[in-house]
């Protein structure tokens, strides 16, 4: 009897074991760039100013690595995605155009893409591959030490996107694109609750900030938004014990600092910059868009024959990476706030964040419904969310804001030739409606006098 239970208790064990595997399908991935190379420390404000607004900014070499070392994480954790099967129809990457965005998603690439894994070439293309122009013999030695790779010691090339007018208008830069919103920023700085926090940070860092970054001014308050930039990215960058040796600075003491200077950006962002209403209408387009390509990848799984010995061209998006800055992390993870209710962490240099959609594996593809698949949320590795994946769309469907409602909210003229036709529609419908009533009204007038003449 005792083994017959075993036995059971086995099979059960097992069971479970095959209802939870599943397979990684798609993956969004959404990074803050790296630490920006700047001036010595004690560089004055209005400097800092200009170098923080520059668009050539680069980021460390630091940071080259730490992206480098993450895109090779990506490469293990996700391999049955990135290979060398995957192409350019798959993996989308889009940026900003900010020189540092660029810099930090070129990094994570040659992690996800190491050299010599990049395109190989066959003797027909080989022998193909030859410019117009002669090519000097001395060059015949390069020529046979690439063998079958395309170029030296490759990487697997992709286009590099910019954001769409679309996503511009309600993800990047939100507050030049709808002025509505910059005069809500406005006022959320005027709130009482905020000049509180900042004045706490002041009593207790005033002094020393003001000796750090040779400020005359008595105040913090008028540049909290660049101060609160600019610290964190100098104590950042030069959390460096040599460094501070040299320099004669505590170490202990500038950790401190880093920490109160981190918690009171936090603040800033969530009392100003990032709320509620700010997140779901800058996230509401690009969420939108994820959506969409989760339900090609389903598509494509429902249409996948395994039998079939033809190859079935995939088109679909199953990679999708976007180098952002530390806002628009803000911004997706309180949009999934409001919708499951998830913690949310300050997004420091080179944050992270993954939405991964999971197809349940055991069950043939022709029998695949959305109920197989659910999404799960990880921020700097840390699992946050997972939900059903038709949970996950109706939730998100629920709170995002329509183009038409942004457009609206943020005086938008509209690109798309359904919204004029729509108005258009609607002018013409309430026309004829007020039309009927006047004839309507006529008619009944002139029955009306008809009658008292007769009678």
């Amino acid at each position: 009897m005792k083994g017959y239970y075993s036995i059971l208790f086995l099979l059960i064990i097992i069971l479970q074991y095959c209802f939870i595997q599943s397979e990684i399908v798609f993956v969004f991935e959404q990074f803050r760039n790296g630490i920006y190379e700047y001036n010595p420390l004690g560089t004055d404000l209005e400097t800092q100013k200009l170098n923080l607004n520059r668009v050539d900014k680069k980021i460390s070499a630091s940071s080259m690595r730490s992206f480098y070392l993450l895109g090779l994480y990506i490469k293990e954790k996700y391999k049955n995605i990135i290979n060398r099967k995957i192409n350019s129809k798959n993996l989308f990457i889009f940026s900003k155009e900010l020189d540092i965005h660029v810099l930090s998603a070129q990094s994570q690439l040659l992690g996800m893409f190491p050299l010599e894994e990049g395109i190989l070439l066959n003797q027909i293309e080989i022998d193909l591959a030859f410019p117009q122009t002669a090519i000097p013999l001395e060059a015949q030695e390069e020529i046979n030490g690439l063998g079958k790779l395309s170029v030296p010691k490759s990487i697997k090339p992709f286009a590099l996107r910019y954001f769409s007018d679309e996503e511009r208008q309600h993800l990047l830069s939100i507050s030049d694109e709808c002025p509505r919103l910059s005069k809500v920023k406005e006022k959320n700085f005027e709130e009482e609750s905020f000049k509180i926090e900042m004045k706490q940070f002041n009593d207790k860092h005033g002094k020393e900030l003001l000796s750090l970054f040779k400020i005359s001014n008595n105040t913090l308050i008028e540049d909290y938004n660049y101060l609160s930039k600019i610290i964190e990215q100098y104590i950042s960058y030069y959390r460096n014990k040599k460094y501070l040796e040299e320099k004669n600075y505590d170490i202990n003491k500038l950790n401190l600092l880093y920490k109160d200077c981190i918690e009171f950006n936090n603040k800033s962002f969530l009392y100003v910059e990032a709320t509620k209403d700010i997140s779901i209408i800058s996230m509401s387009s690009s969420l939108k868009t994820l959506i969409k390509y989760m339900e090609e990848r389903i598509v494509y799984d429902q249409g996948y024959d395994e039998n079939s010995t033809e190859l079935k061209d995939d088109r679909t998006p199953k990679f999708v990476m976007y180098s952002n800055n530390g806002l628009s992390l803000y911004y997706l993870q309180i949009f999934l706030n409001e919708a499951f209710n998830i913690p949310i962490r300050y997004p420091d240099f080179s944050s992270n964040q993954f939405i991964e959609l999971h197809r349940k594996d055991g069950i043939p593809y022709k029998d695949l419904t959305e109920n197989d698949y659910h999404v799960e949320y990880y921020f700097n590795g840390e699992l946050l969310l997972k939900v059903d994946f038709i949970e996950f769309k109706n939730k998100i469907t629920q709170l995002e804001w329509s183009s038409r409602k942004i457009n609206n909210f943020c005086n938008h003229k509209s690109a798309d030739i359904l919204d004029h036709i729509y108005y258009f529609s609607l002018s013409s419908s309430i026309l004829i409606i007020f039309i009927s009533i006047l004839r309507t009204k006529y008619a009944s007038d002139k029955l009306k006098n008809l009658i008292d003449d007769k009678f």
